[in-house]
C-alpha cells in the first residue's frame, strides 16, 4: 500500500463541505504555511459553533486496510480542534474514527485506529473537526494524510557526496553548484532526498529535493565573512523516515583582494574637453588613486574623475584600486586618450557594410539588418552558443567608439538586452584584440569606448543574449565610428 502525500495527490472532492450549524469553512492553498517545503491545505474557519461539527470530503479510494494497518494525518491549527477520520468503506458503512490527540497551533501527527476495520476497503475518505469553543477567523492546516500497511520500510544510506561542477559570478558573491552522491535506494522504498545548506550557527536551510542522485543549487548567496558552504543530503524513504545522510563543502574564492579596472566615456578629444574616467573596479576595492599623463588634474583620488589635456597628443592612464588592508593592484592603458587641436567629428564606418554571422533566424532578421541604419529591422540568432557578428569596414580605418541599440531599443522588452557581450578588432579578420568586454549590461543604448585604433573588421560576441535564461541575441544596429583620415 502506497503512502499518499498532499504534495502529491490533490483532493478529489475539491470542495465538499458539511457544517453543521452556523458554521462556515473556506478552503484554499496555503504557501505562506507549507508543510515539509511545498503548501498545505487551509481550511479558513470563518466561524465554528462550540460543539458542532464539519465534516470535509476529500478523497475517492479504493485501499484495503490490511492487518497492522495505520492511518494519521499531520496538521495544525490556530486554536485547539478535535478531529476525526470520516471513512466511508465498500459494505457501505460510514465511519468516524476520533484523532489520538487534540490539534494545535504547531505541525503534528494525530492517528486514527483503523485495527477492527482490517479487511475493509475504503471507498471515500474524509475528516470532520470540532471546538470545544466557538471559532472566528481562524486558519486550519491540513499538510499530509498516510495511509500505510505496516510493513517496515527499509532505511536508505548515502555515500560519496560530491561537488561535481561549481560557477561563480559577482565576485564570488554568487555560486551555482551541481551536487551528486552515491545511494543504496530501490524504487520500492525511495521518496526523496533533501538538501540543505548547513550554517555555522548550527542551523540548517531547506535547499530542495529531488529524485536523483544529484542536484543543482542555483544562484546560492555567499554570507559575509563565509569561506566555504557545506552542504547535507537526507534521504527520506516511503515511511517518511530520514536515512543516512552524507555531506560535502564546497570554497568559495577569495574576493577580498582588489582588482583594478577601468574606461573612459571617450578617448579622441580636443584640447579642454572633458573625460570622465568611470571605475570598474571589484567591490573589495575600497579606495582609488589616478595618474593621467599630460592632464589636468595629474592625479586623482576620486571614483570617477574628470580630467581634461591642454595639448594634443596621446596620453595614458593609471588605475591603482587599494582594498580595506590596504593591499594594491594597478592597471595601465597606454595612449588611452587621443587629442587633437580641432573640433572631433566622428564618423559612421559601418553603415550598410559586409557582415558575417554565425546563424540567423530568417532573412528579415539576417546580419546586415544590424548595420542598415533602421531601428525597425535587426539581426536576430537563436539557439544555443556564443551568438557573433563581423563587420567588414572596408578598409583600415582609426575607430574608437561602438554603439549598440539593443532589444528595448527597438521596441521589445528589457529583459531582451544583451547582458554580457564582448567586442573585438583586426586588420586581417584572423588576429583579434579584445577592445571592450562588457558583463551584465541592462541598457537598450550602450556607448563602448576604448583607445584608438587602425582595424578593418569589427566582431562583436553575445556571450550572454539576455537578462535571463533566453539564448536569443537582438541586436537593431550597431555604430562603428572613429576618426576620418584627411
Amino acid at each position: 500500500m502506497e503512502r499518499p502525500q498532499f504534495s502529491r495527490f490533490l483532493p478529489s472532492y475539491r470542495w465538499i463541505i458539511d457544517n453543521e450549524g452556523k458554521n462556515k469553512i473556506s478552503p484554499s492553498f496555503d504557501f505562506a504555511n507549507a508543510y515539509n517545503g511545498g503548501n498545505s491545505l487551509k481550511f479558513m474557519a470563518e466561524h465554528l459553533d462550540a460543539g458542532k461539527s464539519s465534516n470535509i470530503t476529500l478523497f475517492a479510494s479504493d485501499l484495503k486496510i490490511d492487518k497492522g494497518a495505520k492511518f494519521s494525518v499531520s496538521m495544525r491549527s490556530d486554536q485547539a480542534l478535535k478531529v476525526s477520520a470520516i471513512l466511508e468503506l465498500a459494505n457501505g458503512q460510514k465511519v468516524s474514527i476520533a484523532g489520538d490527540k487534540s490539534l494545535t497551533e504547531n505541525w503534528s501527527e494525530i492517528s486514527f485506529d483503523v485495527k477492527k476495520f482490517e479487511g475493509q476497503t475504503i471507498k471515500k475518505i474524509g475528516l470532520s473537526i470540532k471546538s470545544d469553543q466557538a471559532m472566528d477567523f481562524k486558519g486550519i492546516n491540513l499538510g499530509e494524510m498516510t495511509l500505510t500497511n505496516g510493513q517496515k520500510v527499509a532505511p536508505i544510506a548515502l555515500s560519496d557526496a560530491k561537488v561535481t561542477d561549481e560557477a561563480f559570478e559577482e565576485e564570488g558573491t554568487v555560486g551555482g553548484f551541481r551536487l551528486s552522491w552515491k545511494s543504496d535506494a530501490t524504487k520500492n522504498n525511495l521518496s526523496t532526498y533533501e538538501i540543505y545548506q548547513l550554517n555555522d550557527d548550527g542551523n540548517k536551510e531547506f535547499l530542495g529535493a529531488s529524485n536523483i542522485n544529484a542536484f543543482f543549487v542555483n544562484a546560492l548567496k555567499r554570507g559575509k565573512n563565509i569561506n566555504s558552504t557545506k552542504f547535507e543530503i537526507v534521504p527520506i524513504n516511503k515511511a517518511g523516515e530520514s536515512g543516512h545522510s552524507v555531506t560535502t563543502s564546497v570554497k568559495w574564492p577569495d574576493n577580498s583582494l582588489a582588482k583594478a579596472a577601468f574606461v573612459a566615456d571617450k578617448t579622441l578629444v580636443t584640447i579642454g574637453e572633458k573625460v570622465t574616467l568611470m571605475n570598474q573596479s571589484n567591490l573589495a576595492s575600497v579606495k582609488y588613486k589616478w595618474e593621467i599623463d599630460g592632464a589636468s588634474p595629474a592625479t586623482s583620488t576620486e571614483k570617477n574623475p574628470q580630467v581634461s589635456f591642454d595639448k594634443a597628443g596621446s596620453y595614458s592612464v593609471k588605475l591603482t584600486a587599494i582594498n580595506e588592508k590596504g593591499q594594491e593592484d594597478s592597471v595601465t592603458q597606454t595612449e588611452l586618450i587621443t587629442v587633437i587641436d580641432q573640433p572631433v567629428e566622428l564618423t559612421i564606418f559601418a553603415l550598410n557594410q559586409s557582415v558575417q554571422v554565425d546563424s540567423f533566424t530568417n532573412e528579415s532578421e539576417s546580419g546586415p539588418k544590424a548595420v542598415d541604419g533602421k531601428l525597425n529591422t535587426k539581426w536576430c540568432a537563436v539557439g544555443p552558443g556564443k551568438h557573433n557578428i563581423t563587420i567588414d569596414l572596408g578598409k583600415s580605418e582609426k575607430i574608437n567608439q561602438v554603439l549598440i541599440d539593443h532589444a528595448q531599443k527597438g521596441g521589445e522588452s528589457p529583459d531582451m538586452n544583451t547582458s554580457d557581450y564582448t567586442i573585438e578588432i583586426s586588420k586581417d579578420n584572423q588576429n583579434w584584440t579584445e577592445v571592450v568586454n562588457v558583463k551584465k549590461n541592462k541598457l537598450g543604448e550602450t556607448k563602448d569606448s576604448f583607445k584608438q585604433t587602425e582595424a578593418r573588421y569589427v566582431r562583436i560576441t553575445a556571450t550572454k543574449p539576455t537578462q535571463g535564461a533566453d539564448t536569443a541575441v537582438r541586436l537593431y544596429e550597431i555604430q562603428v565610428l572613429g576618426q576620418k583620415y584627411s
